[in-house]
């Protein structure tokens, strides 16, 4: 989960000539593939990132797959490497095509390119929850896809005007809806979507994918809180496989508890806390990291020392959102953990969500609660 930048068609060829990495906000080590003559494909890690797996082939070197993150395949055995699921989707879908290859995904957190030689076809996606950001700005004749929003207004090629619809809902709700970004040549790809290049026809279009999570709404009863709670144990033990010594983002939440707890006994990940240490948060945090047996590390800056990083924040991001989350992720990485299991927004997507904050809204934004009908997607 480092850094992905993709261009298709007429993309290709402004770029040409041009240091295609050159663009990358953050220094980073960079390897840059063009399959095809319409696409270009490059990866970007840490200068001091452990060796990793790169592009992928399939077994007749007809299909190329990155996974900037990771995945999970039900057509590989149980136990192979990170390298070795993404050669099972390579394989897959070489065999049975993209939408089937997909549907072989059975879990994971990533972005996802897809070069299909024998079909002349190019697809980017994102995982079923959307949970690694991925931005997209079309051109004339092409398009640009890329996790960081930062390389694509460094492009060049793109409108950098300022979206001030985009910016109002950033500044008051934190997000913005639908698909803006603060630029009006940037877009936000929806989770669980796929963009599609056809290169023999030269367009490109976006598609949900099959059997997407967010069409599925509750029909009957939903599982039980054992059966709910025996498939996390299980997508915990799959995760183990990938990164058996992976660090822990430990709040006084729900989501980090269960992640804790349900992590296999054979390892204690070691539990990052960060948070102003007078705070109710950080002694819960500690105590559900001495209950486990994990060592408890907390990071906390003062506002002086977090400034100093802010320009670095945004150039990795394209947004100052959360310095400490970011702050905290480095000490990790320092510390000489490459994973760390977060449990964040775990309570929107299965639990509870934000329904209930509007008990600090005034009475008339309370009393508006019981006009309006909710949707309630909980799995338990």
């Amino acid at each position: 989960m480092y850094g992905l930048l993709v261009a298709v068609g007429d993309a290709v060829r402004i770029f040409n000539g041009k240091d295609f990495p050159s663009i990358w906000p953050v220094p980073s080590n960079s390897e840059v593939v063009a399959p095809r003559e319409d696409v270009r494909i490059a990866r970007f890690e840490p200068v001091d990132s452990g060796k990793t797996f790169g592009f992928v082939w399939s077994d007749d070197r007809q299909v190329l797959v990155h996974v900037d993150g990771y995945l999970h395949t039900s057509t590989a055995p149980r136990g192979t490497s990170r390298e070795e699921h993404a050669r099972s989707f390579a394989n897959g879908c070489r065999r049975d095509g993209y939408e089937a290859a997909m549907r072989s995904i059975a879990g994971g957190t990533f972005n996802l390119v897809v070069v299909d030689l024998s079909r002349s076809l190019c697809h980017v996606t994102t995982d079923p929850i959307g949970s690694l950001s991925l931005y997209h700005s079309p051109i004339e004749g092409g398009w640009l896809l890329s996790t960081n929003p930062v390389a694509l207004a460094r492009s060049g090629i793109i409108d950098l005007a300022p979206d001030f619809t985009a910016m109002a809902e950033w500044a008051y709700i934190g997000y913005t809806i639908g698909d803006r970004f603060l630029l009006k040549g940037i877009r936000v790809v929806p989770p669980y979507t796929s963009f599609h290049w056809d290169s023999e026809r030269s367009g490109g279009y976006f598609k949900e994918n099959p059997e997407s999570p967010w069409r599925i709404f509750p029909e009957g009863a939903g599982p039980s809180p054992e059966e709910v709670t025996d498939a996390f144990i299980e997508a915990c033990r799959r995760i183990a496989i990938i990164d058996p010594r992976p660090a822990h983002f430990q709040s006084a939440g729900k989501d980090s508890r269960f992640i804790l707890a349900a992590w296999p006994m054979d390892y204690n990940p070691p539990c990052y806390t960060y948070g102003d240490d007078r705070s109710l948060e950080v002694s819960i945090a500690r105590s559900v990291a001495e209950l486990r047996g994990s060592r408890w590390i907390h990071v906390w800056l003062d506002g002086d020392e977090v400034a100093k990083d802010l320009e670095g924040l945004f150039n990795s991001t394209g947004m100052i959102v959360f310095p400490d989350r970011y702050l905290a992720a480095r000490q990790i990485r320092r510390d000489g953990y490459s994973g760390v299991l977060d449990g964040y927004l775990g309570g929107v997507f299965n639990g509870s969500g934000y329904l209930d904050g509007d008990r600090y809204f005034s009475l008339l934004s309370r009393l508006g609660r019981y006009l309006t009908v909710y949707i309630d997607q909980k799995v338990s």
